[in-house]
């Protein structure tokens, strides 16, 4: 039973995640070249849009000024050290300027079985990204969040790390990218900057509420596929809303990602 939900939901992502199998980044260059900073997506399930929004998609409509392109893979979870490797290879050939990395680290973390592994395999992708932020571009990953509400089917829960653990590892993270200093922005030269990813996640442990971006409040679960580990459509819209915000905090022009609220959308299937 376990396998083919499993396989049920993998089918499903594979026809709406960009970049699911290919290894070739999906991308939406224009033929003539934008004067928006170049983005590039790297991340796991979240960001190749296993929810039903394909972080690819979401920055195309929001930054139409942009050149986005991304190699986000639902599949990540399998080898998260030598997808991070690819993926990074595939970022330094587009040379982005704009990194994002918010759900990267995720599978590093939770597909690990020791804390000394979860550390020996952020560190490696830490190492991968700073080759990206040598070549020039600001580098945003996303700290750990604790997931306690995902499907057994897709994550055991004896592979969610202790929450003490998680803030080892997100510690860890930090210092990678030093210390946050407000005076610096990524318009005057590129950084490495750590986004709350963690807080942005805390409600749905809580079974909480969030505010949305036009003010109203609602149920953190509502924003949530049937996984219970993945945002659908309206979450991830309200996850990227959230990043653009802390993003003008670092340098980005306010006007530079207008994120798009999604329209009806296929929901992941249930049934498990």
């Amino acid at each position: 039973m376990k396998r083919c939900a499993l396989a049920l939901l993998l089918a499903w992502a594979g026809c709406h995640s960009r970049s699911a199998v290919a290894p070739t980044p999906a991308t939406r260059d224009a033929a003539v070249a934008k004067s928006g900073p170049r983005i590039f997506i790297v991340g796991a399930s979240v960001s190749a849009g296993m929810g039903g929004l394909p972080f690819l998609d979401a920055f195309a409509a929001a930054a139409p000024q942009s050149d986005v392109a991304s190699a986000a893979s639902i599949f990540l979870f399998r080898d998260p050290m030598r997808a991070t490797r690819e993926q990074a290879a595939a970022a330094l050939a587009f040379k982005p300027s704009l990194v994002i990395a918010l759900d990267l680290l995720f599978w590093h973390a939770y597909g690990s079985a020791t804390q000394a592994q979860r550390r020996d395999a952020i560190a490696h992708a830490l190492h991968q990204l700073d080759s990206l932020h040598a070549a020039g571009a600001t580098v945003v990953v996303g700290n750990l969040p604790h997931i306690v509400t995902a499907s057994p089917y897709l994550l055991d829960p004896a592979s969610v790390p202790p929450v003490e653990e998680l803030a080892e590892l997100n510690r860890q993270i930090e210092a990678w990218a030093g210390p946050a200093r407000t005076s610096e922005r990524m318009d005057a030269k590129p950084l490495k900057l750590v986004a709350p990813f963690a807080s942005w996640a805390a409600p749905l442990a809580q079974h909480g509420n969030v505010t949305m971006p036009d003010g109203s409040q609602v149920a953190a679960d509502a924003l949530m596929a049937a996984d219970g580990l993945h945002a659908n459509p309206r979450g991830t819209y309200y996850v990227l809303t959230q990043l653009d915000q802390w993003l003008e905090h670092h340098g980005t022009a306010a006007a530079l990602l207008q994120f798009v609220p999604p329209g009806p959308a296929a929901e992941a299937p249930t049934g498990w």
